[in-house]
């Protein structure tokens, strides 16, 4: 059968959801159109697109490629939910890949909508009162994957495992600047300061600190930035972030710490550039060796592929 191809470049009164500028293009319905993003069928900016709520701006370039006469169905959901997705459930824990913003757990008695809370309500469904056991963090404006327990041996489990630094964490991130070598690393203590930021000191400077090493890989060096994927052999709060910043090379969007060197004309995101895409653990329960891999963001896609 022939396929159908469009190519189109979003104009301004077009700018906004991409499923709605597909729409325009082809004609189809909703479940339809969740179909072709569901199969691959969709690209921005020659980035494959997965996701229908993502904004395209005028001048970006909208690819369909399809077979008209072929049902692309829509892949069956497990769980909606804006804060994560499921990757793993069973009786003893839940591995999620939790969404940019989204804050882990509340740090004010207002804080609500926490990850903790949405996977809690969601765990619930199934029996009543249940919650998520939280055994490690993540930034609110980093994405990626997550374990929580559902019971409490395995809670103790897995809090064990992380607070021994055993599970293994990569993540990919877009730092600025240009990288020296193709791979390299950090090693440094961690101490807080009064307003919680983190910052490396000298082993055996007053108030202490945390061994921090974080190692990372270059994937490709642009012009103005750098994507690499970076093996966190310790996870220390805010460890990533701290040590590029503190090498001159902060973590896109890192307000915090990278300031006015942490923009980009073409990172209008409230996020961070950085993604947890790989998690391996010890099963808490059963003890076999478990890893998990989540796709990385679009939005970071889109920027790795340039303009």
């Amino acid at each position: 059968m022939p396929i159908t191809t469009h190519t189109h470049t979003v104009t301004d009164e077009q700018a906004g959801r991409v499923d709605l500028v597909v729409r325009d293009l082809t004609g189809l319905s909703r479940s339809k159109l969740r179909g072709l993003f569901d199969h691959n069928c969709i690209t921005v900016n020659d980035v494959t697109c997965d996701d229908v709520a993502v904004r395209v701006a005028a001048g970006d370039v909208v690819g369909v490629k399809f077979d008209p006469h072929q049902g692309y169905k829509e892949k069956p959901k497990i769980w909606e939910d804006n804060a994560f997705k499921i990757v793993f459930e069973d009786e003893d824990l839940i591995v999620v890949s939790k969404e940019a913003g989204v804050l882990v757990t509340p740090s004010s008695p207002d804080d609500q909508n926490t990850l903790v809370e949405r996977v809690s309500n969601y765990l619930s469904r199934k029996r009543k009162n249940a919650a998520a056991g939280l055994v490690h963090r993540m930034e609110r404006g980093a994405s990626g994957l997550m374990v929580l327990a559902k019971t409490p041996d395995a809670s103790q489990g897995l809090t064990r495992q992380f607070r021994d630094q055993q599970p293994s964490r990569s993540c990919i991130a877009v730092v600025m600047g240009t990288l020296d070598a193709a791979e390299g690393g950090f090693e440094s203590w961690l101490g807080t300061r009064d307003n919680l930021d983190s910052f490396s000191m000298q082993e055996g400077e007053s108030g202490g600190g945390k061994h921090a090493i974080t190692r990372y890989k270059l994937l490709k060096q642009q012009e103005e930035t750098a994507v690499v994927e970076v093996q966190l052999e310790t996870a220390r709060r805010h460890q990533l972030r701290v040590h590029f910043a503190e090498a001159g090379h902060p973590v896109l969007g890192d307000k915090r710490y990278g300031k006015k060197k942490a923009v980009h004309d073409r990172w209008n995101k409230k996020r961070l550039a950085m993604h947890c895409h790989h998690l391996a653990f010890k099963h808490p329960v059963t003890d076999r060796p478990v890893q998990f891999q989540t796709p990385i963001p679009f939005a970071i896609r889109r920027f790795k592929a340039g303009p």
